[in-house]
């Protein structure tokens, strides 16, 4: 009787254990399946792909300046930010189906964007906590590599390097217990067109809420590695999907000058 008891008693601590790893028992460890417990946390990937289109409103702090961003994005590969300070409309850069341009508040014509900076805006269409759910991304035709689980500020991460169509490289860290994308790390301009220098940014996002059913980070943050400082940081004060507006960005003329 005490040997029964002794075996079952053993067959309690072992589920035990099994339900206190988690996940972390079953099947291999790849990148594919970090990306699907990632899509899997945010909403499913049903729900994520039912997001046709973004229409955000942003508060967005950098070089001193709290600037108000309206940023419009779709499935079909375009997108249009325009920003605002004070109320007057000092910025638009735009990814239509036929150019890609930018416009000053004194520019009297839109101006074509370089390949480095059209490259730039693809990525953030393509970048996996917008429109895409991260499970998406090789089927789009790019590559996930899985990497070491690493320590940053005394918090564990798992990593996974998301690379593009054309060689551009985003490191994703995501929180093991939650599976969501806490911080990114990439070697890029802040903004290329304007200065073309190179550096290494993390960005951290934080303050994930649903939207449609779907959760995205409404905080992110901007770290020149190099330095340490903050660079920018940027605020959600509205997220819409599916609208009228970014469902139709591919087409938005210019501003009136």
């Amino acid at each position: 009787m005490n040997a029964q008891h002794g075996k079952m008693a053993a067959k309690v601590a072992a589920v035990a254990l099994l339900a206190a790893a988690g996940t972390a028992c079953v099947g291999p460890w790849t990148a594919e399946r970090v990306a699907a417990d990632n899509s899997s946390a945010r909403g499913g990937a049903r729900a994520i792909e039912a997001v046709r289109a973004i229409d955000l409103q942003l508060e967005i702090h950098e070089g001193g300046l709290t600037l108000q961003g309206h940023y419009r994005a779709n499935r079909d590969g375009c997108m249009r930010i325009d920003v605002n300070l004070d109320g007057l409309r000092v910025f638009t850069e735009a990814l239509g189906s036929a150019a890609s341009w930018h416009m000053s508040a004194d520019d009297r014509v839109p101006l074509p964007n370089s390949e480095q900076g059209t490259a730039a805006l693809r990525h953030g269409i393509e970048h996996p906590l917008r429109l895409y759910g991260l499970h998406e991304f090789v089927a789009r035709g790019q590559r996930l590599e899985l990497g070491q689980t690493v320590t940053l500020d005394g918090a564990r991460y798992e990593r996974v390097d998301a690379v593009y169509r054309d060689g551009y490289r985003a490191e994703l860290y995501l929180d093991p217990r939650t599976h969501l994308v806490q911080r990114m790390r990439e070697h890029k301009p802040m903004h290329v067109d304007v200065d073309p220098h190179a550096q290494r940014i993390e960005t951290r996002f934080s303050d994930y809420r649903a939207v449609a059913g779907v959760l995205f980070p409404f905080r992110s943050e901007e770290f020149d590695l190099g330095s340490g400082k903050i660079a920018s940081w940027s605020e959600v004060q509205q997220f819409q999907v599916n609208t009228t507006e970014a469902l139709a960005v591919c087409t938005s003329a210019p501003p009136p000058v």
